[in-house]
C-alpha cells in the first residue's frame, strides 16, 4: 500500500492518536457535557412542573374571586331585597300612621261639630224659651181675642226663621 501512499506506521500513529484523543474527550467532557446537558434539562422540567403549578394556583384563584364575587352579588340582591322590603313595610307603616292620624282628626272634628251644634241648639232653645216668656207677658198683657192669638204666634214664628 505504499503505493498508494498510505505509510502505516503513521496511520497507525495516527489511530492511536485518535483514539486517545477519543478516550480523554469521552474521559474529560462527554460526561461532564451530559451532565450539564441532564441538570439543565431537569431545571427546564422542574421550571414547567412549577408554571404548570403556577398556572393551576392562578385558575384556582380565578375560580375562588369568581366565587366569591358571586357570593358578594348574591348578598347585595338580598340586601337590596331585604332593603326593599324595609322600605315597604316603613311605607305602609307611615300610610298606617297617616290614616290613623286623619280619621283622628275627622272624629275630632264630628265631635267639634256635635258639639257647636248642640251649643247652637240649646241657644236656639234659650231664645225661643225666651221668645215665649216675652210672647206670654205680651199676651196676659192683653186681652186675648182670636186676631190678637194669630198675630202673636205669627210674630213668634217670623222671629223663629229669623234666628236660624
Amino acid at each position: 500500500m505504499e503505493g498508494l501512499g498510505i505509510d502505516w506506521k503513521s496511520l497507525a500513529l495516527q489511530a492511536v492518536n485518535f483514539l486517545l484523543l477519543l478516550f480523554i474527550l469521552y474521559k474529560f467532557l462527554y460526561n461532564p457535557i451530559l451532565n450539564t446537558l441532564k441538570a439543565r434539562q431537569e431545571r427546564i422540567q422542574k421550571g414547567l412542573e412549577e408554571a404548570e403549578k403556577a398556572q393551576q394556583k392562578v385558575a384556582e384563584a380565578q375560580a375562588e374571586a369568581e366565587r366569591i364575587l358571586e357570593e358578594a352579588k348574591q348578598r347585595s340582591q338580598e340586601i337590596l331585597a331585604q332593603v326593599t322590603q324595609q322600605g315597604e313595610k316603613m311605607r305602609e307603616e307611615i300610610l298606617a300612621q297617616a290614616r290613623e292620624e286623619a280619621r283622628r282628626m275627622i272624629e275630632k272634628a264630628r265631635e267639634e261639630i256635635k258639639r257647636e251644634r248642640e251649643l247652637a241648639l240649646a241657644e236656639v232653645r234659650r231664645q225661643a224659651i225666651d221668645l215665649a216668656v216675652l210672647t206670654a207677658r205680651k199676651i196676659v198683657g192683653q186681652a186675648l181675642d182670636e186676631q190678637a192669638h194669630h198675630r202673636l204666634i205669627s210674630e213668634f214664628l217670623s222671629q223663629l226663621d229669623n234666628l236660624s
